[in-house]
Formats: structure tokens, C-alpha cells, sequence
């Protein structure tokens, strides 16, 4: 049995990091901008071992570094980052056929609920 993988798939870390360069996000720990020339990361949120979007936030490396294994409470930067993923994910062909379409759309539905 293969070991549980503690990184998101490439491909998310792709569409955050071109989120990223098309407007500059925030941290999700700190919840200021985070600069072009500052190092982003991705946050695992709710914990490492849950490899889902709704899981990966936007953080500088420092505050992440900082962060550790802590799960922090949701704040109005994540979860206003978790929704225009899970929009960025529905529009996605390649997210669409590797996850399955109903799942992002279920999860947006959720997160719209709240």
C-alpha cells in the first residue's frame, strides 16, 4: 500500500500560483497581501493529510512556517479564497475530467450555503 500523499496535485498548485499572478492574493494566516516578490506557499488549512481543494490556502512561507501543524478557525480571507478556487476548479476542463464536475459543483454549493 502506497504511503498518504501530503501535497496537493500539481495541477491545483498551478491554477492557485496562476490565481496568484493575475491579482496578487492573501495570506489566509495573516491575511495581508501577499507582494510578488514574497514566496507563496500552500497551505494545507484543515490539516496535512487532507489533499482536497477546499483544504489548500494561499500563505506567505514565514507565517506558514510559523502556522505549523496548527488548524486555525476559518476567517473571512480563506474562506472568500476557498470559493473563487472551487468557481476557478468548475471552469477548469482538466479539473473537471481528472475530479469529476459534480464534486467541485457540490462543494461550491456548500460553501454558497454557509
Amino acid at each position: 500500500m502506497l504511503p498518504h500523499r501530503r501535497e496537493f496535485a500539481t495541477h491545483l498548485k498551478r491554477i492557485i500560483k496562476s490565481m496568484h499572478r493575475q491579482k496578487p492574493l492573501a495570506c489566509s494566516i495573516c491575511q495581508q497581501r501577499i507582494e510578488p516578490w514574497e514566496q507563496l506557499t500552500i497551505d494545507h488549512w484543515r490539516g496535512r493529510h487532507d489533499n482536497r481543494p477546499e483544504n489548500a490556502q494561499p500563505a506567505h512561507h514565514y507565517c506558514n512556517q510559523r502556522k505549523g501543524n496548527q488548524i486555525l478557525p476559518d476567517n473571512p480571507v480563506s474562506l472568500a479564497f476557498t470559493q473563487r478556487l472551487l468557481a476557478e476548479l468548475a471552469q477548469d476542463p482538466y479539473w473537471q475530467l481528472a475530479e469529476g464536475a459534480d464534486n467541485t459543483d457540490n462543494n461550491l454549493d456548500l460553501l454558497n450555503r454557509e
